[in-house]
This record gives structure tokens, sequence and C-alpha cells, in this order.
């Protein structure tokens, strides 16, 4: 009595994926990219941190395009010379992030407490311990001035929108013309402008009304879009 065999199910590939072989490569250009940068700020007066990272990235990038052009040829060098470009370039975008989020963690997590969402700064100033005050007068002004903005946006934002939609009347290209041109007017520039056309004439203090406004262009920007 013969016995059924089920088919197999073949196993799926990912060709894509980097082989042990080629990360064994990619770890021994790391290795000799970085020997070579020690080697060269050891004898040259190249110094600092700047230096054994301007030198680890220049000769990764000639060592790479070595290996894949020997390997596979000038179109393969080419393709692993900008994908180290590549690289290079999202290290630098990142680096200065992550150093700022380091620094602050550093310098700020003993600041860290369960009193930080209670507690205001009324009592205390820059020099006191981080340990001291709170965060409960930045996050209500931060409420009011959201509501505000919205209270003023939100009605002004689906009138406006509704008018260019269905209505389409005669205001139609004037509004659209104030609407783009307003779109290409950076937040800090509409913030000045508001805080000199009427904090300063009116007011002359400063308070959330200047934030609220300018809050409350962004917003009904992102209604008209």
């Amino acid at each position: 009595m013969s016995t059924i065999q089920k088919p197999t199910t073949p196993t799926p590939r990912k060709p894509w994926a980097a082989s042990p072989i080629d990360r064994a490569k990619t770890a021994g250009i790391i290795a000799a990219a970085a020997l070579i940068s020690f080697v060269l700020v050891a004898i040259t007066p190249l110094k600092g941190k700047l230096a054994y990272a301007a030198v680890f990235f220049v000769a990764y990038l000639i060592i790479d395009f070595v290996v894949s052009f020997a390997k596979a040829g000038r179109p393969a060098a080419v393709d692993s010379l900008f994908r180290g470009l590549v690289t290079t370039a999202i290290a630098i975008a990142i680096t200065p992030i992550v150093s700022i989020l380091v620094t602050v963690w550093v310098r700020g997590h003993h600041g860290l407490h369960w009193t930080l969402f209670t507690k205001d700064m009324h009592s205390n100033s820059y020099t006191d311990p981080v340990g001291q005050g709170g965060l409960l007068h930045a996050i209500i002004g931060t409420f009011l001035l959201v509501i505000f903005a919205m209270i003023i946006s939100v009605p002004i934002g689906i009138l406006t929108a509704l008018y260019l939609t269905e209505i389409r009347g005669r205001f139609t290209r004037p509004i659209e013309f104030l609407v783009q041109a307003m779109s290409g007017v950076p937040s800090i520039v509409a913030g000045l402008f508001i805080y000199a056309a009427i904090l300063i004439p009116f007011t002359k203090t400063v308070n959330g009304i200047q934030g609220s406004l300018d809050l409350r262009r962004a917003l009904r920007q992102e209604i008209h879009s």
C-alpha cells in the first residue's frame, strides 16, 4: 500500500537580502576604514572626533569602491560609491539630532519627576536646580493658545473652503491669491508681523495672543487644503 506524499512548499527566498559573505565583507571594509582612520589621525596633524569621522568615511568610500570594482566591475563600483555617499549624508544629518537628544537627556534627566506636570515656575528661576518647578504653566498656556486659535480659525477656514469649492463667487480669485500668498509666508514672519502690528501698538505686553493668531493662520491653511 503506497502512501501519498504531500507536495512540499518551496522555501521563499530573498535575493536582495545580504548573504553572510556580504555581511563579512561589509564588516571587513568597516574595520579597515576604522584602522586607517586611527592610523592617519595618529601620524598626521589631524586631531579630534571630526577628523576620525572624516577619514573613516573617505576611507570607507574608497575601499568599498575598489572592492566592488574588483568583484563586479564599474557599474557595481559606481553604485557602491553613490550608496556610500547617501549613507554618509544620512549619518551627517542624523548625528546632530542624536547629539542634541543625548545632551538634553544627560543634562536634564535629573529634572524628570512626577510633580513636573503639577507644579509651575512661579517661584523658580533658571538658576534653581532642575528638580524644582514644573511644566504646568507651559501645558496650560499651550492648551489655551490652541483653543483660542481654533475658535478663530475653524469657522473662518470652513466657510472660506465652502465658498471656494461650492459657491465660487466673484471674490474667489482674490481669496485664492491671498491663501496661496499666506501659504508661502513662514510662521516666524507672521508672528513678528502680528507682534509689531498688534501687540506693541495696543497691548504693549507679551502674551499668548501673538502665538494664537500665528497658529490660527497655520490651522486655517490646513483646513483650506
